[in-house]
């Protein structure tokens, strides 16, 4: 039996780890499988997916689905089933693991749902269909798997991509009960630190320069982290790993390693989400603000590691004016990078199944977008997303450090995006792409009309900001 196992990433960049793992488990238990993974992109127009697909000749097809590529899985199958019959197709992932009955029912041509995680459902799913069992076949993990019990991903690999971002894991469920989170709860199963190591040590020595990993929370075990970081930082590598850590649990001992971390060797993002009390308890998010600004501090004034603090608009009990704050605090501790995301309400999690009582409107199609809640309207959210906007292009391009000191002066940097974000909006200045050059000069006119500034003030931060960043000419037209 010939089966095309697919992912459909969400850019050419990105690698897929689900999709090794099973290809992994296969070839365990499965050797009389012919088992191909294909690993395709968001990008690519419909009719170069289905070809690719077609071209593999499979007697099943098999698709790992996440909120990024749901409803091009779902117009895949239907064309395949139809262009070859007698095609056996099954789905796996978040997107399709919950509510299985539902599912089978508003899409009928789904032949098979694997739900939860799947090393040990996925090769039973295709050992039935090896034996001819008719659908709908539903298989759920029975119980999270031991790490003892995952496969592999890259045991056999020999080389890779190194302009691609290669994921790794060493642990997966969290201690933490975040409604928002998939994985809230969920036991925490962690590979040993010394095999955690070597895993990520064939990684980079087969060419990685960047692995991701999607341990949840990385650091819960504040003493295995430091082993592993430690065993890291002991081989002979100029790969980046980068971690999602929870800065509450960066004790001394552990601050004191990172700061011997060579300069980008690691890079860090930490999932602040708010520093509303009130919002933070109302998604069962343990832990205070001022715990994680310290850490944070600690790290950035070492500035060896490149710091990414998350912060999620939407949640429940966060004001227009809470938000402001939050966002003034974190700006505060100067991140390399503040990324300004919105809350989904995913399929599973606590605070979907709670929607209708806590007031919370999102949008029915994936990524199940905050829409409003009772403390912010649609109006003030769709600001916010203009003020990301400008934060992007902005304060995370690394491009404008100066102008933008001078746009938000000693006020409150919210305010000062806030008005960028209604002054850029206002000129049509976000009604289409705009080249780096154009931003710029977009940026320098606004900042030219504020009052208190000035013409020379502008064209002096202007001229810092080229000599900080030398691909600043290239985009000017000068070089």
């Amino acid at each position: 039996m010939r089966v095309t196992l697919v992912a459909i990433n969400a850019m050419y960049v990105h690698t897929n780890l689900a999709v090794r793992c099973l290809h992994a488990a296969v070839g365990q238990s499965l050797p009389e499988v012919a088992h191909t993974v294909l690993e395709l992109h968001a990008n690519q127009p419909f009719a170069v997916q289905l070809r690719a697909i077609w071209a593999t000749q499979p007697d099943a097809v098999c698709f790992s689905t996440y909120i990024w590529n749901r409803e091009r899985v779902f117009s895949l199958t239907r064309t395949l089933k139809r262009a070859m019959p007698g095609l056996r197709v099954a789905l796996g992932g978040p997107e399709v693991s919950f509510d299985l009955a539902q599912m089978i029912a508003l899409h009928p041509y789904i032949d098979a749902i694997v739900a939860g995680e799947g090393e040990e459902s996925y090769p039973a799913l295709l050992a039935a269909f090896a034996r001819g069992e008719k659908g709908p076949l539903l298989w759920e993990a029975s119980q999270p798997l031991s790490a003892q019990r995952w496969a592999d991903p890259y045991g056999n690999i020999q080389d890779v991509e190194p302009g691609r971002i290669w994921y790794a894991e060493t642990s997966r469920g969290c201690p933490f009960r975040c409604m928002f989170c998939l994985s809230a709860g969920e036991k925490v199963r962690a590979l040993p630190a010394s095999q955690a190591v070597e895993k990520l040590r064939v990684l980079a020595q087969s060419g990685a320069k960047l692995i991701k990993l999607v341990d949840r929370t990385f650091n819960y075990d504040p003493v295995r982290a430091r082993e592993i970081w430690r065993g890291l930082l002991a081989q002979d590598t100029d790969c980046v790993f980068h971690f999602e850590i929870e800065a509450r649990l960066l004790d001394s001992e552990s601050l004191a390693l990172l700061a011997t971390v060579p300069q980008g060797r690691f890079q860090f993002e930490i999932g602040v989400q708010s520093a509303s009390p009130e919002a933070l308890q109302a998604v069962g998010r343990a832990g205070r603000f001022e715990d994680v600004a310290q850490a944070v501090g600690i790290l950035r004034q070492a500035d060896n590691i490149p710091l990414h603090l998350d912060l999620i608009a939407g949640l429940p009990k966060e004001t227009w004016a809470s938000f402001a704050q939050g966002f003034d605090l974190v700006y505060a501790l100067r991140p390399h990078r503040l990324q300004l995301g919105f809350l989904k309400l995913l399929p599973g999690s606590g605070l979907r199944r709670d929607a209708g009582k806590l007031g919370i409107a999102y949008a029915p199609d994936p990524p199940y977008e905050v829409l409003r809640t009772p403390d912010l309207s649609f109006a003030q959210l769709q600001e916010l997303h203009d003020v990301e906007k400008a934060l992007d292009w902005y304060g995370n391009s690394g491009r404008h450090a100066a102008l933008m000191g001078a746009v938000v002066g000693g006020g409150s940097p919210f305010g000062a995006y806030h008005m960028l974000a209604g002054w850029l909006r206002a000129n049509g200045l976000f009604d289409a792409e705009r080249s780096a050059a154009q931003r710029s000069e977009a940026l320098a006119r606004y900042a030219a009309s504020l009052p208190g500034i000035g013409a020379d003030a502008v064209r002096e931060a202007a001229r810092a900001d080229e000599a900080a960043w030398p691909g600043y000419r290239r985009y000017r037209g000068k070089g």
